[in-house]
């Protein structure tokens, strides 16, 4: 995992599965820490309109500016080192809707975003991503537009569909890492004669405009000068992460649905932090989130110190299987 050390990441949850409108401010970091650390504070959506209100910098609590939730994970981590800051995109939702008014109550400027990683083929961490390269790519046209209005004057910036290929004059392309290995769809099979489908998973081809480019990866890498590492298989090394029970996926139009319980294209991403260790982003975990702490203190021969998201188990719910994640998660963190 040959990655630099990053001065401070910073993490932006565009979509989870939860909105919390209403729990009391509180610090996040522990109350006996200063500075940066303790500035960790959270604060509830309704709060901060409260708070922007009495500022003066709203006029009214806007309720239709608050986030809304949905099953999958959208995450924004921005990268700080040397005075320089590097954006990265982990997943994009449930839906291209979701993402898009997330985004903009967050004030997102997806100009800013760099590069895109998709976790795994599973509608609920793929739906929102084409809608990102489409916003990436409308924000850089624009921005580049208000920068040098006779060289742009000519240039459609509100292109509404995607282009036949990934260049652009609007400064190097955003790179969306998928992986190679894409399904038609994926589901769950409850019984022998019945199939239940999730929706179709988008095409490459979605995530492809002027600004963006989509680039495959099933092995191991490291992304914007080696800020991120984007794992590749993730090896099944305990015994009771055995896989998503009854999970099928179509890899063919027409086709068959096939036992598909390893879901082997999930991918993590990782960061180190100085000072810290490594931060971990599993999105679902279907492979485990001790066998994703496990490859990482494998390949960085110490365990992360903070891991983010799933921390499914993914063999069932059984209380043998809680007892061992939990032992082997405490026995990896001590």
């Amino acid at each position: 995992m040959d990655t630099v050390e990053l001065d401070r990441l910073e993490v932006l949850v565009m979509v989870d599965n939860e909105s919390d409108g209403l729990s009391l401010p509180c610090y996040a970091a522990d109350p006996s820490a200063s500075g940066r650390e303790r500035a960790a504070k959270y604060t509830s959506e309704i709060s901060h309109l409260v708070s922007e209100v009495r500022s003066g910098h709203k006029e009214c609590a806007d309720f239709r500016s608050i986030c809304g939730a949905g099953h999958g994970l959208s995450l924004l981590l921005t990268a700080e080192v040397d005075g320089k800051t590097h954006t990265l995109l982990f997943d994009g939702g449930p839906s291209p809707e979701l993402f898009e008014h997330n985004a903009r109550s967050l004030e997102v400027n997806a100009a800013d975003i760099q590069a895109a990683v998709l976790s795994h083929w599973h509608i609920d961490h793929s739906a929102g991503l084409p809608k990102a390269a489409q916003m990436i790519s409308e924000a850089k046209a624009a921005a580049a537009a208000a920068a040098e209005p006779s060289k742009h004057a000519a240039q459609d910036s509100s292109k509404t569909g995607p282009a036949d290929t990934a260049e652009s004059t609007c400064g190097p392309p955003v790179v969306f890492d998928l992986h190679p290995k894409r399904p038609i769809r994926r589901g769950i099979q409850p019984s022998a004669d019945t199939i239940i489908p999730f929706n179709k998973e988008p095409e490459f081809s979605e995530m492809e405009w002027p600004s963006t480019k989509v680039e495959c990866h099933s092995e191991g890498h490291t992304l914007q000068d080696g800020c991120f590492y984007v794992s590749g298989f993730i090896p099944r090394v305990t015994s009771y992460e055995t896989g998503n029970p009854n999970h099928v996926s179509l890899w063919e139009e027409g086709g068959d649905y096939v036992l598909d319980e390893e879901v082997a294209d999930e991918r993590y991403v990782a960061a180190a932090v100085k000072g810290k260790g490594v931060i971990v982003f599993s999105a679902c975990s279907h492979a485990g989130i001790v066998n994703v702490m496990k490859d990482v203190q494998q390949k960085t021969g110490k365990p992360p110190y903070a891991v983010f998201g799933g921390t499914r188990s993914d063999s069932g719910i059984s209380v043998q299987s809680v007892e061992c994640s939990s032992i082997d998660m405490l026995y990896l963190c001590s």
